[in-house]
């Protein structure tokens, strides 16, 4: 079970990466760019209810879009903006890997794809 203000999963360093985490409520909180920009993006469901969770952080380069797909629904941005999804900055083309990822005990699984998954992918892997 994660914890409010938890790192889940990050590649962050001196020259920029990708975080996934909580924030003080429980929200998830991506942070994603390098060293000439950067972009965040906040889910609106508290993930930090004891419960397990199926998260997809869609970045898509092409479209200079990134949103959240949990428990197989896309995010919205309920009550905490008018939509889920992000405008990524157009200055990251690629994150900068990192030789040893930080990941936390509360997350059983990890995939990542050489593309970005449709909505109906992200919300097939629920099953």
């Amino acid at each position: 079970n994660a914890r409010a203000g938890e790192t889940l999963f990050s590649t962050r360093d001196v020259q920029g990466g990708l975080l996934i985490g909580l924030d003080q409520n429980g929200n998830i909180r991506v942070w994603m760019g390098d060293v000439m920009a950067n972009c965040t993006l906040q889910g609106s469901w508290p993930l930090n209810d004891g419960r397990a969770h199926r998260l997809a952080l869609i970045l898509d380069i092409q479209a200079n879009l990134a949103y959240l797909v949990v428990d197989g629904i896309m995010d919205d941005g309920g009550e905490r903006a008018p939509a889920g999804w992000q405008w990524m900055n157009r200055s990251i083309i690629a994150l900068p890997a990192c030789k040893r990822p930080a990941l936390s005990k509360a997350v059983a699984e990890v995939r990542l794809y050489d593309r970005a998954l449709l909505t109906c992918e992200a919300a097939s892997i629920k099953r």
